[in-house]
């Protein structure tokens, strides 16, 4: 069974909406607090209408598992994971991840997308590690202890 990706569409806020205020993903996110969800709306109205911001809702037989965005920030890009709660643990994390990658790499001339992840967070350090991401920086984010690591575009790309 192959995972597939297709953007998000507005009909999927609610989904997006029960990830990200899902116990774990706000416990390893850098904004603890739950999100209200008129302004969850409000955000992922602005993230799907962005030409900066490319949205990967994943699948397994039509089931969503999870889902990737990477943002093309003025200075940097930037991808986040987040993974469906009965979906964890099943090894999807680092295929999206490539997944991901591969496809923005494609259509976009960013030369290094960088992931910031917690210290606490050894899951998303092993998903993003195994993906390709390399190059461990120790940082202070928010005040709290994270790891920088980056995904070199491979030449040819």
């Amino acid at each position: 069974m192959q995972i597939e990706f297709r953007k998000p569409k507005l009909a999927d806020a609610d989904l997006y909406f029960k990830w990200t205020n899902d116990e774990a993903v706000r416990q390893n996110s850098f904004e603890q607090e739950p999100v209200p969800y008129s302004d969850h709306v409000e955000w992922f109205k602005q993230k799907l209408n962005s030409p900066n911001c490319f949205m990967y809702l994943f699948t397994l037989q039509n089931e969503a598992i999870g889902q990737v965005r990477i943002e093309n920030k003025a200075e940097e890009t930037i991808i986040g994971i987040s993974i469906d709660a009965h979906h964890r643990g099943k090894g999807f994390g680092t295929s999206m991840i490539e997944m991901a990658c591969a496809d923005h790499f494609k259509k976009v001339h960013t030369q290094q997308i960088n992931a910031y992840i917690k210290e606490s967070n050894e899951s998303s350090m092993r998903i993003f590690k195994k993906a390709g991401f390399k190059n461990e920086e120790h940082m202070m984010v928010k005040g709290i202890k994270s790891i920088k690591l980056s995904k070199t575009r491979r030449h040819g790309l």
